[in-house]
């Protein structure tokens, strides 16, 4: 019954042309940035630098019902950097930085846009493949996480016998939705696993959460009922902690909790929280005088990225400012891409060189 689902899903697709037009008519999800406090990034893809109409260099295909890869043209990145998965045939599986070992405390989020009325994002968090379990061979054994188009979660043990070619799903758990849910929109999703609980986000509201999950997951695949559009994908692993605090003791602190437009000093919604706690912080502690130092990735001109920075560490001390905290306790400057943390050309090396730092005086 769960493969006619699917299949009947998958036929149920919109035209290429009412897809662009759609994707040009939606709005954008707000980024939580769940992210920001685990200790390391481990994956992240916003497709900037891939082509339009390609397979993303940074996924893999997952081969568990069918042969994933006679679906390959049914995968699309598009030109406003989102993946288009147009077939529900598909399991994709991000090429983590370290593959495979994932803590036991993890944060996945991403940004994702359902297409058709039978639409659904999936997320499936699954120990290591290809592991017996009750003498079966099995490809994907792990939760599936569908994302609906009325906001819900359901969240399923999913069990795919290789050798009989079967899924055997049990329905298990439903979140639902608070409040008016725009099906056209683009959605926030987050899926946080801290020590055998799996807890799931849509678009800053907790809908779900699955307590005393089994296994210990460390992969992660991305599919869905299509058509269905991801973007902005990001993986982090680690405990989470109170950076701020270290502040106190007269150490350095480097944050990427304090995010800018692309291109711009404008500082995104999602960092306010993150910037009211340091302006709470240095309003608790009076002596406290901060130094804050901006820097860029290496993408664009040198000059530019230097006035960038400078621009950047302005406003984190404006919005302070405005939060009640003295000028004369923030001073400012701006390094550009002159002091990388890491040199390689990869998505995750540049959003590792995009940083604020904080150091006390």
């Amino acid at each position: 019954m769960q493969n006619v689902f699917i299949r009947l899903a998958g036929t149920l697709m919109l035209s290429c042309a009412a897809l662009l037009s759609f994707a040009q008519n939606t709005s954008s999800a707000g980024t939580a940035n769940y992210t920001h406090g685990r200790e390391l990034v481990v994956f992240e893809d916003n497709l900037f630098s891939e082509p339009n109409g390609t397979v993303p260099s940074r996924w893999e295909f997952v081969d568990c019902v069918t042969k994933a890869s006679k679906y390959m043209k049914n995968l699309w990145k598009m030109d406003d950097h989102s993946l288009l998965m147009k077939t529900s045939y598909i399991h994709l599986k991000p090429k983590m930085n370290l593959a495979g070992s994932l803590s036991d405390s993890f944060t996945v989020e991403f940004d994702y846009q359902l297409l058709s009325p039978f639409a659904s994002a999936l997320v499936v968090v699954m120990p290591d493949e290809h592991k017996q379990h009750c003498g079966r061979t099995v490809c994907c054994r792990g939760h599936m996480i569908r994302f609906l188009r009325s906001g819900d979660i359901e969240a399923y043990l999913n069990v795919i016998d290789t050798r009989v070619d079967t899924i055997i799903v049990n329905k298990e758990n439903v979140g639902k939705y608070s409040g008016s849910f725009d099906t056209l929109s683009w959605h926030h999703g987050v899926v946080d696993y801290v020590r055998g609980t799996l807890t799931m986000y849509v678009d800053n509201k907790m809908i779900l959460t699955v307590p005393r999950y089994a296994d210990v997951p460390n992969n992660v695949l991305f599919g869905g009922w299509a058509p269905v559009r991801y973007r902005n994908v990001k993986i982090a692993t680690g405990p989470y902690s109170d950076p701020l605090m270290v502040l106190l003791k007269g150490k350095s602190l480097t944050t990427h909790a304090i995010r800018f437009d692309v291109g711009k000093a404008t500082i995104t919604p999602e960092s306010n929280s993150y910037l009211t706690a340091l302006s709470d912080l240095m309003k608790k502690h009076a002596k406290l005088k901060l130094k804050i130092y901006g820097h860029t990735d290496a993408d664009g001109a040198t000059s530019d990225n230097m006035v960038l920075s400078q621009k950047r560490a302005d406003a984190v001390k404006e919005f302070l400012q405005r939060q009640g905290v003295s000028a004369s306790r923030l001073t400012t400057k701006g390094f550009g891409e002159s002091k990388p943390l890491d040199r390689k050309n990869t998505d995750e090396a540049k959003a590792l060189n995009r940083r604020v730092e904080l150091i006390p005086q």
